[in-house]
């Protein structure tokens, strides 16, 4: 059983960015952040995104998920032949692979 506070959270302007549950609970704040405004609203958008993406999983099995899935479309060429709908599952995987590599 998970003991953080259930999801979703979000991103709540009051001077410096708290994050609260979907209630409005406060979670944590920016107030003793030694960080700008800017740099608080980022990291707060961060932290909430990363915790709403994970909900229902297990965050330490991503790292493996994310390597196991990028040894597969690495060990399959692009001009392979597929059964069908098989190409269009490992373009969406790669496309995936990629955005992860976004910043």
């Amino acid at each position: 059983m998970s003991k953080h506070t259930k999801e979703p959270w979000k991103v709540e302007q009051s001077g410096k960015d708290m994050i609260t549950d979907e209630y409005g609970t406060i979670i944590t704040t920016g107030f003793e952040s030694p960080f700008n405004d800017e740099i608080c609203e980022a990291n707060a958008l961060r932290i909430v995104s990363c915790v709403n993406a994970c909900s229902g999983l297990n965050p330490a099995a991503i790292p493996a998920l994310v390597e196991a899935a990028e040894l597969l479309v690495d060990f399959i060429p692009y001009d392979w032949p597929m059964p069908l709908g098989w190409n269009q599952v490992v373009n969406d995987l790669r496309a995936a692979l990629k955005k992860l590599e976004e910043k």
